[in-house]
């Protein structure tokens, strides 16, 4: 099922944003904290193989177009599927 979300914003600034990680990611993990519909995780996870990029959010509406996006871009064995973590709920 395509549950995937698009975010208007999303095209607008995810080259400008990757052009900033480019200059600070060299290789590990990175954990996004509250990463909406998806969108740029699977971007910015081909934009830089090296990296495994891992997803979150608090919201299921959100981590079902998370999962969408990832099996759309076939990164299904490379990314993760996101995690559900909710920062005002962490004591």
């Amino acid at each position: 099922m395509d549950n995937r979300l698009y975010f208007s914003a999303t095209q607008r600034n995810r080259d400008c944003i990757g052009d900033v990680l480019s200059t600070i990611i060299k290789k590990g993990s990175i954990l996004e904290i509250g990463s909406g519909s998806g969108e740029h995780g699977v971007v910015f996870q081909k934009r830089f193989p090296e990296i495994i990029w891992q997803t979150s959010d608090p919201e299921i509406v959100h981590r079902e177009s998370i999962s969408s996006w990832i099996e759309y871009e076939d990164l299904t064995k490379k990314m993760p599927q996101p995690l559900e973590i909710d920062v005002e709920k962490i004591p």
